[in-house]
């Protein structure tokens, strides 16, 4: 009886899943052995929301690589046309909601910076909002972009002082506060403004407002 087949009763939920996910993706780089290609392919990949395009005309083998600017490990998918695409089985087992968490740690690694500033620049005015002149969710998104990497690659754990989320890498964490530190400016606008400058937000700056408000939304 192989490894798999003996614990395939403990493998039925989310849990035993991604910590079935994260012993492969701790072991030797390259071509994954058979008996952990078919676990990835039959139970975790199939749930990915991308994956019929990810397979593409079909999987010959899996990979395991060191991959992006942090040097994450990461599966790619070979395909049988000789193409390769990476694939995250967060995103399989737990879909999009993890980019809600990410952004919502993204801005409580920063708040210290926010509330500095509102303390150097106090309104002139009660009732103003300190708003981002570029908008938050881009400057989050550009980052990404520098980086080399998704908002469903990034770990957030949970804090009990104050029940909010961080990175679980510090690393990232320090990375993503010196990028906002020289990239973000602020000033304060009126409800109205706010509102206006909300209603204006470019399409693609409005679509990932939007996914992060679909993802918190869904329930798990």
């Amino acid at each position: 009886m192989s490894a798999w087949s003996g614990c395939e009763g403990a493998l039925v939920n989310k849990t035993a899943m991604r910590l079935r996910c994260r012993q492969i993706l701790a072991g030797p780089l390259g071509r994954l052995t058979e008996e952990d290609a078919l676990f990835l392919l039959t139970e975790v990949f199939p749930r990915h929301p991308d994956w019929s395009d990810k397979r593409g005309a079909g999987v010959s083998h899996i990979e395991l690589r060191v991959h992006g600017a942090y040097r994450t490990r990461s599966f790619f998918l070979h395909r049988v046309d000789g193409s390769a695409v990476d694939i995250s089985y967060r995103v399989a087992i737990d879909g999009v909601r993890n980019t809600a968490k990410v952004l919502a740690a993204a801005r409580f690694e920063v708040l210290s910076q926010v509330s500095g500033w509102k303390r150097r620049h106090p309104p002139s005015a009660d009732g103003m909002h300190c708003d981002h002149i570029i908008p938050f969710a881009k400057l989050f998104a550009d980052w990404l972009g520098a980086i080399d990497l998704t908002a469903e690659e990034i770990v957030v754990t949970s804090q009990r002082v104050g029940h909010h989320d961080l990175f679980a890498s510090r690393d990232l964490a320090l990375t993503w506060q010196r990028y906002h530190r020289r990239h973000a400016a602020f000033q304060w606008l009126t409800a109205a403004e706010n509102v206006v400058k909300s209603d204006s937000a470019p399409d693609e700056i409005a679509n990932w407002v939007a996914e992060y408000d679909r993802a918190e939304r869904q329930v798990t």
